[in-house]
C-alpha cells in the first residue's frame, strides 16, 4: 500500500507592508548617495564624463531648443541621440528661466530615482522583498546610473522607459498591455534611438502569448509542470500595433536626419556616425550571455 502523502507547509507570506519598506529603504539609499554629488554638483563640482557631456552637449542643445521654443531645430543640432529629452528640458527652462537650471536637475534625479524602483518592481516579482533589492544594488550605485542621475545626459530617462517595457513584458500580455508597452517603447526610442531594440522585447512577449508559441524553442515556453495559459491572438494584435509606435518615431528621425544621427558635425560626437564599430557583435554577444 501507498505510504500517507508527505506533508507539505505552505510558504508564509511575506508581512504586510515588507515589500513596501524594502522598495522604501533602497530608494531611501539611493537619495542619500546622490544627493550630497547633487549639492557637489550645484557647487562647480567637475572632473565626470557626465558632467563634460551636460557641458559641451546636452545643456547647449537644451538652450538652443528653449531660446527656439516653439519651433526647435530638430535635424542638425550637436547631440548623437534623439531631441525627447532635450525638448522636455527646455520646455522646463522655457517655463521657469529663474529656477529652471535647478527644476532640471530635480526632474533629472527623479528619472534616475524611477529607474531603480521600476528594477526593484520587476526583480519583486522574482524573489523576495529584501533580496530583490539587494540584487537592485549593483545597477542603483554604479557610476552610470548616478552620474547620469547627478548631471544633466539622456541616460537614465530613456533607460526608464526601456525598464518598463522589459518588466511589462514579462507580465501576462494582454492587447491593451502590448499597446501600453508600445508608448513606453516610443519614449524611450524618443529619448534615445538605439533603444529601438525595446520593440524586439514588446513583440516577443506578444509572440510567446499568441497560438505561435508552440513553435518557439522549449526554453522559451511555460514548464510543462505549471498550468498552461490560455493562448490567444489579441496580445499578439497588441503587440503590433504597439511596435508600429517606436518603428514610426525612427523611422521620422531617420527621414529627417538623412540616417541615423542628427546631422552633427562638431566635438567627439561626430565618432558616432563613423561607420559600423567591430566591437558591436562582441558586445552583443556578451549581454545576451549576461
Amino acid at each position: 500500500m501507498p505510504g500517507p502523502e508527505p506533508t507539505t507547509i505552505p510558504d508564509r507570506p511575506a508581512p504586510r507592508g515588507t515589500g513596501r519598506f524594502a522598495g522604501w529603504a533602497l530608494a531611501l539609499a539611493f537619495v542619500l548617495m546622490v544627493g550630497p554629488l547633487l549639492i557637489l554638483s550645484a557647487g562647480g563640482a567637475t572632473g565626470t564624463s557626465e558632467e563634460a557631456d551636460e557641458r559641451e552637449y546636452h545643456l547647449p542643445v537644451i538652450q538652443r531648443f528653449a531660446d527656439d521654443w516653439p519651433n526647435p531645430d530638430l535635424v542638425a543640432y550637436d547631440s548623437a541621440t534623439a531631441p525627447g529629452y532635450h525638448l522636455l528640458m527646455a520646455a522646463i527652462l522655457k517655463a521657469s528661466p529663474a529656477s529652471g537650471t535647478t527644476l532640471m536637475h530635480l526632474t533629472n534625479a527623479l528619472f534616475g530615482l524611477g529607474l531603480v524602483l521600476a528594477t526593484f518592481i520587476t526583480a519583486r516579482r522574482f524573489a523576495p522583498p529584501w533580496p530583490a533589492a539587494l540584487l537592485c544594488l549593483p545597477m542603483a550605485f554604479n557610476t552610470y546610473v548616478v552620474g547620469a542621475t547627478v548631471w544633466l545626459t539622456t541616460d537614465n530617462a530613456a533607460l526608464l522607459a526601456a525598464a518598463l517595457v522589459w518588466g511589462g513584458a514579462l507580465l501576462p500580455m494582454t492587447f491593451a498591455r502590448g499597446v501600453r508597452l508600445g508608448v513606453w517603447s516610443a519614449l524611450s526610442v524618443g529619448v534615445r534611438q538605439v533603444h529601438a531594440w525595446t520593440a524586439g522585447v514588446l513583440m516577443l512577449a506578444g509572440l510567446l502569448a499568441s497560438p505561435l508559441a508552440k513553435l518557439a524553442p522549449h526554453l522559451w515556453r511555460e514548464d510543462d509542470s505549471l498550468p498552461a495559459k490560455p493562448l490567444s491572438w489579441g496580445p499578439l494584435a497588441g503587440a503590433i500595433i504597439g511596435v508600429l509606435f517606436p518603428a514610426a518615431l525612427l523611422a521620422a528621425f531617420i527621414w529627417l536626419w538623412g540616417g541615423l544621427l542628427p546631422r552633427i558635425a562638431t566635438g567627439w560626437v561626430i565618432l558616432h556616425n563613423n561607420g559600423p564599430n567591430p566591437a558591436t557583435p562582441a558586445f552583443g554577444l556578451a549581454l545576451t550571455g549576461v
